[in-house]
């Protein structure tokens, strides 16, 4: 069981660098809007404004690996 949460956390990590474009430790609005677009074709600004609202759990605009980590248990 702890295997496979250690799987789970480091498949979180690859999708988190994947949309982090930036490299600075957190997602941002337009990185997931990209993301979202490239990996789904999907072009719904509406659709990137609630995902945000959801995965932004203190509010700052951003997303922390943690907060990814926390929606996706």
């Amino acid at each position: 069981n702890a295997r496979k949460k250690e799987e789970f956390q480091q498949a979180i990590r690859l999708v988190f660098d994947e949309i982090d474009t930036s490299n600075d430790g957190f997602i941002h609005p337009d990185e997931l809007e990209k993301y979202v677009e490239e990996k789904q074709n999907i072009h719904n600004h509406g659709l990137i404004v609630q995902m945000m609202k959801t995965l932004d759990e203190n509010g700052d605009g951003k997303i922390s690996l943690d907060e990814l980590s926390h929606i996706a248990i």
